[in-house]
Protein backbone atom coordinates (compact mmCIF):
# COMPACT_ATOMS: atom_id res chain seq x y z
CA UNK A 1 0.00 0.00 0.00
CA UNK A 2 0.78 3.48 -0.36
CA UNK A 3 2.16 5.65 2.24
CA UNK A 4 -0.16 8.33 2.70
CA UNK A 5 2.71 10.91 4.18
CA UNK A 6 4.32 10.88 0.90
CA UNK A 7 8.06 9.35 -0.13
CA UNK A 8 10.24 7.81 2.67
CA UNK A 9 13.57 6.30 1.66
CA UNK A 10 15.88 3.50 2.71
CA UNK A 11 18.93 4.82 4.55
CA UNK A 12 22.10 2.73 5.30
CA UNK A 13 24.77 3.55 8.71
CA UNK A 14 28.10 4.82 7.47
CA UNK A 15 30.81 5.29 9.87
CA UNK A 16 34.04 6.93 9.26
CA UNK A 17 36.89 4.87 10.35
CA UNK A 18 39.89 7.47 9.55
CA UNK A 19 41.54 8.59 6.33
CA UNK A 20 43.66 6.38 3.53
CA UNK A 21 47.11 8.04 4.80
CA UNK A 22 48.80 7.05 1.64
CA UNK A 23 46.46 8.77 -0.84
CA UNK A 24 45.94 12.20 0.27
CA UNK A 25 48.55 14.86 2.12
CA UNK A 26 47.70 17.13 4.78
CA UNK A 27 48.85 17.73 8.63
CA UNK A 28 47.44 14.50 9.11
CA UNK A 29 50.16 12.54 7.63
CA UNK A 30 53.01 15.31 7.91
CA UNK A 31 53.00 16.05 4.28
CA UNK A 32 51.84 19.68 2.77
CA UNK A 33 48.30 19.93 3.16
CA UNK A 34 48.18 24.00 2.19
CA UNK A 35 45.52 25.40 0.42
CA UNK A 36 43.79 28.80 -0.04
CA UNK A 37 40.39 27.99 1.42
CA UNK A 38 37.86 31.27 1.94
CA UNK A 39 40.36 33.31 1.23
CA UNK A 40 42.70 32.17 3.87
CA UNK A 41 45.95 30.41 3.26
CA UNK A 42 45.87 27.08 5.00
CA UNK A 43 47.68 23.99 6.33
CA UNK A 44 44.47 21.59 6.24
CA UNK A 45 44.27 18.53 8.12
CA UNK A 46 43.85 16.34 5.37
CA UNK A 47 42.79 16.19 1.92
CA UNK A 48 42.48 13.18 -0.17
CA UNK A 49 41.05 9.58 0.58
CA UNK A 50 38.35 9.06 3.18
CA UNK A 51 37.89 5.32 4.48
CA UNK A 52 34.35 4.51 5.84
CA UNK A 53 32.11 1.52 6.37
CA UNK A 54 28.60 1.69 5.14
CA UNK A 55 26.03 -1.30 6.87
CA UNK A 56 29.53 -2.95 7.69
CA UNK A 57 31.49 -3.03 3.94
CA UNK A 58 34.38 -1.44 3.68
CA UNK A 59 34.99 1.59 1.07
CA UNK A 60 37.20 4.50 0.04
CA UNK A 61 35.28 7.80 -0.67
CA UNK A 62 36.39 11.47 -1.23
CA UNK A 63 34.74 14.76 -0.27
CA UNK A 64 32.71 16.97 -2.06
CA UNK A 65 31.44 19.24 0.25
CA UNK A 66 34.22 21.82 1.30
CA UNK A 67 32.50 23.68 4.27
CA UNK A 68 30.31 20.94 6.46
CA UNK A 69 32.04 18.73 8.78
CA UNK A 70 32.35 15.24 9.11
CA UNK A 71 34.24 13.06 11.80
CA UNK A 72 36.33 10.58 11.77
CA UNK A 73 34.64 7.70 14.31
CA UNK A 74 31.24 9.33 13.64
CA UNK A 75 27.96 7.39 12.82
CA UNK A 76 25.89 8.35 10.18
CA UNK A 77 22.69 8.06 8.20
CA UNK A 78 23.25 7.63 5.02
CA UNK A 79 21.37 7.82 1.72
CA UNK A 80 23.16 6.60 -1.51
CA UNK A 81 22.71 8.60 -4.75
CA UNK A 82 23.38 8.42 -8.29
CA UNK A 83 25.38 11.15 -8.99
CA UNK A 84 22.16 14.25 -9.85
CA UNK A 85 23.42 17.30 -10.71
CA UNK A 86 25.84 18.43 -13.86
CA UNK A 87 28.67 19.03 -10.91
CA UNK A 88 28.45 15.97 -9.34
CA UNK A 89 27.87 13.66 -12.45
CA UNK A 90 31.56 15.65 -13.57
CA UNK A 91 33.08 15.32 -10.59
CA UNK A 92 31.93 12.02 -10.80
CA UNK A 93 33.65 11.34 -14.63
CA UNK A 94 37.14 12.89 -12.85
CA UNK A 95 36.96 10.31 -9.90
CA UNK A 96 36.85 7.15 -12.19
CA UNK A 97 39.02 8.65 -14.61
CA UNK A 98 41.92 9.36 -12.14
CA UNK A 99 41.70 7.08 -9.57
CA UNK A 100 43.88 4.29 -11.42
CA UNK A 101 46.80 7.14 -10.96
CA UNK A 102 46.49 6.44 -7.53
CA UNK A 103 48.83 2.72 -7.86
CA UNK A 104 50.12 4.23 -11.27
CA UNK A 105 51.47 7.75 -10.30
CA UNK A 106 52.00 9.62 -13.64
CA UNK A 107 55.34 11.48 -14.69
CA UNK A 108 54.59 15.52 -15.01
CA UNK A 109 56.85 18.07 -16.05
CA UNK A 110 57.70 20.53 -13.51
CA UNK A 111 59.06 23.63 -14.57
CA UNK A 112 61.48 21.40 -16.95
CA UNK A 113 62.27 18.61 -14.64
CA UNK A 114 60.47 15.10 -15.01
CA UNK A 115 58.71 14.33 -11.71
CA UNK A 116 57.01 11.47 -10.99
CA UNK A 117 54.20 12.06 -8.35
CA UNK A 118 53.44 10.40 -5.24
CA UNK A 119 49.95 8.32 -4.85
CA UNK A 120 49.66 10.66 -1.67
CA UNK A 121 49.42 13.76 -4.84
CA UNK A 122 47.54 11.79 -7.24
CA UNK A 123 44.58 11.79 -4.45
CA UNK A 124 45.17 15.16 -2.96
CA UNK A 125 44.91 16.46 -6.45
CA UNK A 126 41.89 14.50 -7.16
CA UNK A 127 40.06 15.78 -3.83
CA UNK A 128 41.08 19.52 -5.02
CA UNK A 129 39.28 18.83 -7.95
CA UNK A 130 36.32 17.41 -6.91
CA UNK A 131 35.94 20.66 -4.47
CA UNK A 132 36.84 23.24 -7.28
CA UNK A 133 34.09 21.52 -9.25
CA UNK A 134 31.19 21.03 -6.82
CA UNK A 135 31.75 24.37 -4.88
CA UNK A 136 33.29 26.69 -7.36
CA UNK A 137 32.02 25.96 -10.44
CA UNK A 138 35.58 24.60 -12.46
CA UNK A 139 37.36 27.67 -12.02
CA UNK A 140 41.09 28.07 -12.50
CA UNK A 141 42.88 27.32 -8.90
CA UNK A 142 44.86 30.00 -10.33
CA UNK A 143 42.55 32.62 -9.99
CA UNK A 144 41.67 34.77 -7.06
CA UNK A 145 39.11 32.60 -5.09
CA UNK A 146 36.45 33.31 -1.97
CA UNK A 147 36.43 29.21 -1.93
CA UNK A 148 39.38 27.07 -3.14
CA UNK A 149 42.29 27.59 -4.43
CA UNK A 150 45.95 27.29 -4.15
CA UNK A 151 48.27 28.74 -1.04
CA UNK A 152 51.19 30.85 -2.79
CA UNK A 153 52.05 33.23 -0.28
CA UNK A 154 55.94 31.54 -0.24
CA UNK A 155 57.61 29.45 -2.15
CA UNK A 156 58.20 27.13 0.33
CA UNK A 157 56.27 25.61 3.19
CA UNK A 158 53.55 27.73 2.92
CA UNK A 159 52.67 27.35 -0.67
CA UNK A 160 50.52 24.60 -2.07
CA UNK A 161 52.28 21.71 -3.14
CA UNK A 162 53.48 22.52 -6.57
CA UNK A 163 52.92 18.79 -8.41
CA UNK A 164 48.97 18.31 -6.56
CA UNK A 165 48.69 21.75 -7.70
CA UNK A 166 49.15 21.10 -11.94
CA UNK A 167 47.54 17.63 -11.19
CA UNK A 168 44.11 19.16 -9.95
CA UNK A 169 44.58 21.89 -12.43
CA UNK A 170 44.92 19.66 -15.14
CA UNK A 171 42.37 16.90 -13.62
CA UNK A 172 39.24 19.80 -13.82
CA UNK A 173 40.48 20.93 -17.32
CA UNK A 174 40.04 17.62 -19.13
CA UNK A 175 36.78 17.25 -17.26
CA UNK A 176 35.30 20.32 -18.98
CA UNK A 177 31.79 19.46 -20.44
CA UNK A 178 32.94 15.47 -19.50
CA UNK A 179 29.83 13.30 -17.12
CA UNK A 180 29.82 10.27 -15.18
CA UNK A 181 26.61 8.77 -13.37
CA UNK A 182 28.98 5.64 -12.20
CA UNK A 183 29.35 6.59 -9.16
CA UNK A 184 27.91 6.71 -5.42
CA UNK A 185 27.06 9.76 -4.00
CA UNK A 186 26.37 9.25 0.57
CA UNK A 187 24.26 11.84 1.51
CA UNK A 188 24.82 11.77 5.27
CA UNK A 189 23.48 13.26 8.53
CA UNK A 190 25.65 12.60 11.86
CA UNK A 191 23.61 10.00 14.62
CA UNK A 192 26.38 9.53 16.61
CA UNK A 193 29.75 9.62 17.97
CA UNK A 194 30.75 13.07 16.69
CA UNK A 195 31.48 16.49 19.19
CA UNK A 196 28.43 18.00 16.62
CA UNK A 197 25.21 15.41 16.22
CA UNK A 198 22.12 15.38 15.09
CA UNK A 199 22.86 17.74 11.65
CA UNK A 200 24.04 17.22 7.97
CA UNK A 201 27.19 15.62 7.55
CA UNK A 202 29.57 15.76 4.95
CA UNK A 203 28.56 14.34 1.38
CA UNK A 204 30.63 12.23 0.06
CA UNK A 205 31.72 10.48 -2.92
CA UNK A 206 33.11 6.93 -4.49
CA UNK A 207 33.14 4.40 -6.94
CA UNK A 208 30.10 2.31 -7.86
CA UNK A 209 30.85 -1.08 -5.93
CA UNK A 210 29.57 -4.57 -6.16
CA UNK A 211 31.10 -5.83 -3.09
CA UNK A 212 27.22 -7.32 -1.70
CA UNK A 213 26.41 -3.83 0.11
CA UNK A 214 24.01 -1.25 -0.41
CA UNK A 215 24.40 0.66 -3.59
CA UNK A 216 22.61 3.80 -4.93
CA UNK A 217 18.77 4.05 -4.94
CA UNK A 218 15.99 3.82 -8.10
CA UNK A 219 16.68 7.21 -10.18
CA UNK A 220 14.04 9.00 -10.64
CA UNK A 221 11.56 7.43 -13.24
CA UNK A 222 12.09 4.26 -11.44
CA UNK A 223 10.92 5.10 -8.24
CA UNK A 224 7.88 6.68 -10.46
CA UNK A 225 7.18 3.32 -11.69
CA UNK A 226 7.55 1.79 -8.12
CA UNK A 227 4.60 3.93 -6.71
CA UNK A 228 2.28 3.27 -9.64
CA UNK A 229 2.77 -0.62 -8.61
CA UNK A 230 1.81 0.40 -5.07
CA UNK A 231 5.11 -0.50 -3.88
CA UNK A 232 6.97 2.20 -1.24
CA UNK A 233 10.04 2.99 -0.93
CA UNK A 234 11.87 4.50 1.82
CA UNK A 235 14.99 7.87 1.16
CA UNK A 236 16.98 10.76 3.62
CA UNK A 237 19.47 13.48 3.26
CA UNK A 238 24.96 15.83 3.20
CA UNK A 239 35.38 18.76 6.28
CA UNK A 240 36.34 16.01 7.88
CA UNK A 241 36.90 16.06 11.82
CA UNK A 242 39.30 14.19 13.95
CA UNK A 243 36.89 14.72 16.68
CA UNK A 244 38.95 17.35 14.80
CA UNK A 245 38.18 18.28 11.06
CA UNK A 246 39.58 16.68 8.14
CA UNK A 247 40.17 20.07 6.14
CA UNK A 248 41.45 21.83 8.68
Amino acid sequence: MLISTGLCFATSTLVVTGIDSTVGVGSATGTNGWLDVSGTDQNLYWYGAINITVDGYARTVFCIDLFTDIYIGSTNSSTLTAPGTLAQEQAAWVLNQYWPETTNPPTIILGSTPTTATAGEVGAAIQLALWDIVQNNGAPLTTTSTIIGLSVNGSGTTATDPVVAQLAESYISASTNMYSTNAIVYNNFCTGNAPVCNVASQTLLGLAVNDGGPTTLPEPGTIGMFLTGGIAVFFVRGRIGRSTSFES
